[in-house]
């Protein structure tokens, strides 16, 4: 498992305003069909048929290559980048 905390004075995004801003930094790294759902203190986004990310508590959870991975909702364009490599390693 890999995982970023917060650092301890960080305030943490609310788990809608982290998935919409994961959403707006993934579209930068060309991911297009992005879906968005909210439910109490939980987001979700569908960012391709085999990634889904949750948010809450002030973290993104996420499947990849078989791991459970968690990083801080803080920086949402570190986790965009985060997925963004991934994809590119996947496919090549």
């Amino acid at each position: 498992m890999i995982a970023w905390h917060l650092p301890v004075d960080a305030v943490p995004l609310c788990p809608r305003e982290a998935i919409h801003r994961l959403a707006t930094a993934l579209r930068g790294h060309g991911f297009r069909r992005l879906y968005v759902a909210h439910d109490g203190g939980i987001s979700v986004l569908s960012v391709t048929a085999e990634l889904t990310v949750w948010c809450r508590r002030g973290t993104f959870h996420w499947f990849a290559d078989g791991r459970y991975i968690l990083q801080s909702a803080e920086r949402p364009e570190v986790t965009a980048l985060v997925i963004a490599q991934g994809r590119a390693a996947f496919r090549r």
